[in-house]
This record gives C-alpha cells, sequence and structure tokens, in this order.
C-alpha cells in the first residue's frame, strides 16, 4: 500500500496478521489525531477570544478537519480485521479485501486505496461531501465493470454515500440482479453497509444470502444482522443456515452473525428452520446460550462430536465473552478451522477494544 510505510506480504499468516497489528496501530493514531486537532483548535479559538464570521469560519474549518482524521480509523480497522484472517477474506495485489479463492477480476467486496492520490479524495468525499457523479451515473460505471480512474473501489465507495445522502437504494437492484459478477459484488457491498437503512430493501438481502456468488452471500449477512427484524424471520433463518454453507469465508461470517444477532433475531428465525437440530441450537443460543451462568455447557458443547453444536457452541462462547473468555480460549484450541479460527479472531478483537478503552482513560486521567 503506497503511502502508508506499510507493505503488503504475501500469503503468509504471521505476516498479515503482523500488518493487521500495524493497521490497528495505524487506525487508533487517526482517533486520536482527531481529538487532538479538536481539542488544539478550540483552544486556538478560546484563547484568540474570536466571535462572528470569523470564529464560526474557523470552529466549521477546525471541525471538518478533525472528522475527517478521526473518520480514517473506521474503514482501517475493518482492514486491519480483513488482513488478520488468512483463511477468509484477504487482501488482493491492488489492496482490496476478497475472498480467498475468488479469481482475480471478479467482485471485491470491500475496496479502499490508500495512494496519496485517494487519501485527498477521500477527505474531499468525507469532509467537504464533493462528488463528480450521480447516483445514476455510478451504478451505470459499475454496471459496466468500471471504476473512476486512478482510484480504485471510488465508485462503490461514493455510491454508497449517496445512498446514505438519499439516492433510492431501490435502485441498487440493478447491480444485485445483474449478470455481472463484479456488478452484484458491488452492489452487495453498498447494501452491507447500509445499517438498518438496507430495511427498505430487505427483499434484495434475502435474494443476496441465496445467491450462487460467495461475495454476496458473505456481506448479505451484515444486512441481515443490522436490518432484519423479528418480523423477518424466514430471512434470519437463512441466514442462519449460512453456518453450514460450503465456502469457508461465508461460514466464518456466518458464526460472526450467531454471535452478534438478538435474542429476538434468533427466536423469530426458528419456527423457519427446517432443520429441528439446527432450530434447537438456535433456539438455545438465544437463551441459555447467551448466559454467562451457561458457560460450563458452553465448553462441555464445544467438544461434542456433532459439527453443529460445537458451531453454535462457539457462537455462544464469543456472546458470553466479555464476562469470560474461557468459552473462546477453548475454541480458540479446537483442531477445527472453522472455529478455531473464528474463535482466535474474536479474541483478537477483544484484546483490541480492551486496548482502545484502557488507552481512552488513560487521555481521560491526563487531560484530567
Amino acid at each position: 500500500m503506497t503511502g502508508t510505510g506499510l507493505a503488503v506480504p504475501g500469503g503468509d499468516p504471521a505476516a498479515l496478521r503482523q500488518l493487521a497489528a500495524q493497521l490497528r496501530t495505524a487506525a487508533q493514531r487517526s482517533g486520536s489525531l482527531g481529538s487532538n486537532t479538536s481539542d488544539l483548535t478550540g483552544a486556538i479559538t478560546s484563547d484568540a477570544q474570536w466571535t462572528g464570521a470569523a470564529s464560526n469560519s474557523f470552529s466549521t474549518f477546525s471541525g471538518n478537519l478533525s472528522q475527517g482524521a478521526s473518520a480514517a480509523g473506521a474503514p482501517l480497522t475493518r482492514i486491519a480485521d480483513a488482513a488478520s484472517r488468512t483463511d477468509k477474506p484477504r487482501w488482493s495485489a491492488l489492496g482490496k479485501i476478497r475472498p480467498e479463492g475468488l479469481p482475480t477480476g471478479q467482485g471485491s467486496t470491500k475496496k479502499y486505496s490508500f495512494s496519496g492520490r485517494s487519501r485527498r479524495s477521500w477527505a474531499d468525499r468525507e469532509v467537504f461531501l464533493v462528488s463528480s457523479h450521480s447516483g445514476d451515473e455510478l451504478v451505470e460505471i459499475l454496471l459496466a465493470g468500471e471504476d473512476i480512474p486512478g482510484e480504485e473501489g471510488r465508485a462503490a465507495n461514493d455510491l454508497l454515500r449517496e445512498v446514505i445522502r438519499g439516492y433510492p437504494a431501490q435502485n441498487l437492484s440493478r447491480l444485485i440482479h445483474s449478470d455481472s459478477d463484479t456488478a452484484v459484488a458491488n452492489g452487495a457491498f453498498v447494501v452491507s453497509e447500509l445499517g438498518a437503512q438496507a430495511a427498505q430493501i430487505i427483499d434484495e438481502v434475502d435474494f443476496l444470502l441465496g445467491h450462487p456468488l460467495r461475495d454476496a452471500r458473505f456481506d448479505a449477512l451484515d444486512a441481515a444482522l443490522t436490518a432484519a427484524s423479528a418480523e423477518h424471520g424466514a430471512i434470519l433463518a437463512k441466514a442462519v443456515m449460512l453456518v453450514d454453507d460450503p465456502d469457508q469465508a461465508v461460514r466464518w461470517k456466518a458464526l460472526r452473525f450467531l454471535a452478534n444477532s438478538t435474542p429476538d433475531q434468533l427466536t423469530a428465525a426458528a419456527p423457519y428452520l427446517e432443520d429441528r437440530h439446527v432450530a434447537s441450537l438456535v433456539t438455545w443460543l438465544g437463551s441459555a446460550g447467551s448466559d454467562p451462568a451457561s458457560l460450563p455447557d458452553i465448553r462441555s458443547r464445544l467438544q461434542d462430536p456433532d459439527k453443529a453444536t460445537r458451531m453454535f457452541a462457539a457462537a455462544a462462547a464469543a456472546r458470553v465473552a466479555a464476562t469470560s473468555r474461557r468459552g473462546l480460549e477453548d475454541a480458540a484450541g479446537l483442531d477445527d478451522p472453522d472455529i478455531s479460527s473464528f474463535a482466535a479472531d474474536a479474541i483478537d478483537m477483544l484484546d483490541f477494544r480492551q486496548q482502545l478503552r484502557a488507552e481512552r482513560e488513560q487521555r481521560r486521567r491526563d487531560q484530567g
């Protein structure tokens, strides 16, 4: 990745995890930079005793500057998460994150470019909201399999911003139902980043969950988690069943879905599951499997000879990990790549969040 001082390694797992750690550090620093920028510019305004138009203009400028510095943290963290997963979506030569094994040139679900040119454009888009293309134009660009010249991934990210700002999400159906895998993947990416807004196109989320393209299923799980409510039991059940998907990356994402679903979502899914064994596991996960007092049962289930039982136990271990990590630690040691990789990543994320909390607390003490 040019302009960052970070070299993208090959497929070596240790090198990828080292890269992930470096990216997380960069994400933390960007957050600190945003906070420090806000504090400093606020002090300047106060000390100068500015009022009127000059004060308002400087406050607007400094607020945008602080926001832009802080905004880099979230995408850096998401990229770090993916870079740390050697059996799941990982880096391509262009700095994109895509499921392992997907032929180069096919759809990519997450795209960020870190050239100096792109950093400038990112600031233009995120701070000053400047766009050179309408939502319709961006859809046409992506349908043609093209992108903004010189800025890999910008068209998809620009389209996401346009939808958030009011461009009809229903128009994403042109990408989602395209014959082009690249267009479908870009459409799925935008849907996955909409959060609760994806509820307005929940039928498209349902379609993507059953799509033959792995990128589509992978990203649709994010949309199902954030947009599907208790009234969408059939869609939630389809998301649950991806825990048995033939693709390992999708199974990993389905475990994250199970680990983060609300009890109401799990309860709503159960009646729509034709596999009654899985239905019973979903019911357990939404009740006893979410209770830290059930940790002994969770740890016992992790040793069960039944694969589905172990998978749901791993999700339960993640759900109670804020109280105790013992279940996740057991899961990380299993001779089962689906479960051990999921648990190792969950532990890494817990460590990262704990580190962030400690640093925030230290900053508060230093400032107080």
